[in-house]
Order: structure tokens, then C-alpha cells, then sequence
């Protein structure tokens, strides 16, 4: 049992002190508001105030008492070579570990910027963490491990590490199955640019003569079962528009491939391009999906990372959903709430604590790809980095790949064999 004083006890400080002690030290605490019975007490004691009392002192930012949202002073500086946030200067713990964390997995940057990319998405290098590098490391959890060790002398976090592999099905055939208008639209549209070798594939797919390169399932389950890894699907169910170009959710080849990926993996939703600002909408497809499987659905994750706080949160809840995948960034690897540990959305408007938990996804392979250009052996290095600074904390590894990255066609030729790696070196 670890013992806390503070002379303010908040939602904020309840939150964070749950996220903390619960999900990543695994360790019982009890928030003391009477100082004179917390210096009576004998055990584990960490003093959160301004106050001279026993045990280890933290001393507090104003944030955890506050109820509103403000332009914060972050004062950053370092610990043991470690970035930090709310400094305080102090020879145990320079800083304040609950309020640096509270900023970050509640996402508070996000409610203060309107600068935004071309798709309406926070953009990466407005966080605090990019500004200071340390985007692709965990880096709370890094400081939970440090923070237990000063409070208990333990130095290894007592919890189990844990690999999800992902993947998105945005377009589950490049060729089959689509209307006739589509075909004859896309095949024009081969002709006109004269790409020879599409049109060799469209047609040897269209007369049955090959697979189509879009129906990688097979591969990518031998993958997974290979490695005996934890897997979940994302379909998506959208009206088809210029971003969301899947087959329709009526059509009995897509519904027939659901069902037969159901019985290996979990199936989720991911909700179309427009769909993060409106609860109706997540929550149409998400019965699309709990039609064709007969089931609750209760994970998804939005197209093309779209997200907003608090508004998508706040309609992915009224939907039913309760695992959230979305955070992560599509231009860099990493982890945006700054943790591998799974976390609770706190509405910082309504200052309380939701059931949506959020899962970082902290690798993709159009990250890798496209946006950082990396080589095949680049990408396997990169992503081996960060799946070393998991295991080194215990936490949730989340990778994202996509059926059609597994295609081998143009800029994914040999991509199957990274994925591979991938899943291999986060599983071993």
C-alpha cells in the first residue's frame, strides 16, 4: 500500500493517481487529505504537497487543482537524461510526475490548437513530445519505473508485456467484386495512363485467372499463428466516398470474408473518413458490422487516424464502443499519449474520468513507407527500436498494417517479409 497526501484530492488527481498506481506499478494506494494522519501512518508514503512532512515529497503544479482548460507552463528540463515536464526543481523528483502525465494522456495540447493537417488531424510536430524527441519512446512509463524505484526500491515493473497486431481493411479487393461502373471506370483509367501492368493483373483478376493481390487474409493469419499473437481486424463500412472506397457492407463477398476472418481473430469497426464528429454515423456502422457477425462490437479505431477531442471520444462512447486504436500518428511512430499502457479517456471539459480506454498504435506501415521513407531493413531497425523500449517497461505493443500493404504490388514489393519480421520481434 502506498500512502498520498494531498491538500487538494480532485478527479484529476484520482484519474491520474488510478492510471499510475493501477495500470502501470500495479500497486494499492489510499489519497490522505488529514497530514497529521498521514505522519502517523507507517509504510510507503509520498507527500504531493508544499507541506515538510515524512516520506518521499512531490511537489505540485496548480493543474491538478484546476478544473478548466489553459495554456500550461510546461517547464521542461530533465532527469537522469530523461525529458521531462513541470520542473520543480526538487533532489527527489524534479518534477511533477502526476501532472506531466495528466497533460498527456488526457490529451490536453489538443484541446488548445486549431492548427490542424489536411484531413482535420492534430498535427505531429505540435506536441510537446515531438518538440522534445522522445515521440517513440513510452516515455511515462519510463518514468513510472524510475518514480517506483525512488518510492519502493523496486526497479523492474511487475506486469506483463503484451503484443496486439492490427489490421485495417480499407479496400478488401483491388479488382473483385466491385460494381461494373467502378471497373469499367478504373480500367479507362488504366488504359488513358497506359500502366501495362495493372492491366495484366486487373484482367488475369477479372477472369479468374490469378488471386487478386488485395487477399493477403491467408497470409496474414498463417503470420499470426505462427507467432501465436493477439489480432484484430478493423472493417470498413462507410458510404462510399472520395477517402472510404471498400466494398459495399451489403456485399456477400465482403460479409462472407468478415465471417471467415471472425473465426481467428476479433473483428472491430473502423469508421469511415467523416464520421469522427458524428456519434450517428460510428454508430450506423458499427450496426452494420454487428449485423453481419451476430454480435457486439466494441472496438474500432477511424479511418486515416481521424480524431478530435473531445468530440470523437464523446460520439465513439454514445455508439457503444469501448476499446478505442486511433492514437498514433500517421506521419511518425510512436506513442501520442506518451505511454505503451492502455489508458482512460478523461473528458477535460466535463473534468471526469469516461469507459473509453484508449490503446496507442505505435507503429503503421504507411508510416514506415510512405511517409518516413524508409528502407525494408530501415523499417524492421526502426520498428525493433521501439519494440525494445516496450518490452523494457512491460507495456502494449499496437502495430497497424493494412491487407493491401501485403499486396507485393509497386512500392510494397517485399513489404510481406517486413511485416513478418515485425510481428516475429515484437512476439519473440
Amino acid at each position: 500500500m502506498i500512502w498520498i497526501y494531498s491538500h487538494i484530492i480532485s478527479e484529476r488527481l484520482k484519474f491520474v493517481c488510478d492510471f499510475i498506481f493501477g495500470r502501470i506499478l500495479h500497486e494499492d494506494y489510499t489519497l490522505l487529505y488529514d497530514s497529521a494522519e498521514f505522519n502517523a501512518i507507517n509504510g510507503i508514503k509520498l507527500n504531493y504537497s508544499n507541506e515538510s512532512l515524512e516520506g518521499v515529497q512531490l511537489i505540485p503544479a496548480a493543474l491538478l487543482g484546476e478544473t478548466g482548460i489553459s495554456r500550461q507552463e510546461l517547464n521542461t528540463g530533465e532527469w537522469d537524461g530523461l525529458p521531462i515536464l513541470f520542473t520543480n526543481y526538487s533532489d527527489q523528483i524534479p518534477f511533477d510526475i502526476f501532472s506531466a502525465t495528466f497533460y498527456l494522456i488526457t490529451r490536453y495540447e489538443e484541446y488548445l490548437t486549431a492548427d490542424r493537417d489536411q484531413h482535420d488531424r492534430f498535427k505531429c510536430e505540435g506536441s510537446i513530445l515531438s518538440v522534445l524527441k522522445c515521440l517513440d519512446r513510452p516515455i511515462i512509463d519510463i518514468w513510472c519505473a524510475k518514480f517506483q524505484e525512488v518510492l519502493t526500491g523496486k526497479a523492474e515493473l511487475s506486469r506483463t508485456y503484451n503484443f496486439i497486431s492490427t489490421i485495417d481493411v480499407d479496400n478488401a479487393y483491388a479488382y473483385n467484386f466491385k460494381s461494373f461502373p467502378i471497373k469499367l471506370g478504373a480500367t479507362i483509367k488504366s488504359i488513358l495512363a497506359g500502366d501495362i501492368e495493372d492491366l495484366k493483373t486487373r484482367f488475369g483478376c477479372y477472369f479468374r485467372q490469378q488471386k487478386d493481390p488485395y487477399e493477403t487474409y491467408d497470409y496474414i493469419n498463417s503470420v499470426h499463428s505462427e507467432a501465436e499473437v493477439e489480432s484484430i481486424f478493423f472493417f470498413l463500412l462507410s458510404n462510399r466516398n472520395e477517402w472510404d472506397r471498400n466494398l459495399p457492407f451489403t456485399s456477400k463477398h465482403l460479409r462472407a470474408l468478415v465471417l471467415a476472418l471472425q473465426r481467428q481473430n476479433t473483428i472491430a469497426i473502423h469508421p469511415g473518413y467523416q464520421s469522427y464528429q458524428n456519434a450517428e454515423t460510428i454508430l450506423e456502422e458499427k450496426l452494420r458490422l454487428e449485423d453481419i457477425i451476430e454480435g457486439a462490437v466494441t472496438h474500432s479505431r477511424q479511418h486515416f487516424l481521424k480524431f478530435s477531442f473531445p468530440e470523437t471520444p464523446r460520439n465513439l462512447l454514445r455508439a457503444g464502443i469501448k476499446e478505442d486504436y486511433s492514437l498514433g500518428y500517421a506521419e511518425k511512430i510512436g506513442f501520442r499519449g506518451g505511454t505503451c499502457t492502455p489508458f482512460q479517456f478523461f473528458d477535460l471539459e466535463k473534468n471526469e474520468t469516461t469507459d473509453l480506454v484508449f490503446h496507442s498504435s505505435a507503429i503503421m506501415d504507411a508510416t514506415l513507407n510512405r511517409y518516413l521513407g524508409l528502407t525494408q531493413k530501415e523499417a524492421v531497425v526502426k520498428s525493433a527500436e521501439v519494440i525494445k523500449e516496450v518490452k523494457a517497461v512491460s507495456g502494449e505493443l499496437v502495430t497497424i498494417w493494412h491487407n493491401e500493404t501485403l499486396s507485393e504490388l509497386r512500392e510494397w514489393k517485399g513489404w510481406r517479409n517486413v511485416f513478418k519480421q515485425v510481428v516475429t520481434l515484437a512476439k519473440s
